[in-house]
């Protein structure tokens, strides 16, 4: 399935909206700003990236971002977590940092950035797939 154009799917809007916060973030090891908390996402993890890897490559933005007010079971804005790992991982894997910084910055091919991050390996190692 071919990724749609950039902000055009859940996957570019995710990473790419809040890149310079992402990475700001994962150079100063913080986490984003969450509501609801990172319990909540950090223990669902796995179930969230199953949701998530569903929805990336549609343009139904507000199930992950925007959506404050109307999220009641999960803390909102969970697109952002999921953001904030895929360039943890990218930049966590990376032999030349300043390389990383730039590609994180300037994504033109998102399938192709996802795979060089590792976080869908290291989700599937995870669920004991791999």
């Amino acid at each position: 399935m071919a990724a749609a154009p950039w902000r055009a799917c859940v996957a570019h809007a995710v990473v790419l909206s809040r890149g310079g916060e992402l990475l700001h973030c994962v150079l100063n090891a913080e986490r984003i700003r969450l509501r609801g908390g990172h319990n909540i996402a950090d223990a669902r993890e796995k179930q969230l990236w199953e949701e998530f890897r569903g929805d990336m490559d549609g343009n139904k933005v507000t199930r992950w971002l925007y959506n404050g007010s109307n999220s009641k079971e999960l803390p909102a804005d969970l697109g952002y977590y999921i953001g904030y790992k895929i360039v943890e991982s990218h930049y966590g894997l990376a032999k030349d940092k300043q390389k990383a910084i730039k590609e994180i910055l300037t994504i033109q091919d998102f399938a192709k950035f996802l795979k060089e991050s590792g976080y869908e390996a290291k989700i599937e190692k995870l669920r004991g797939m791999k």
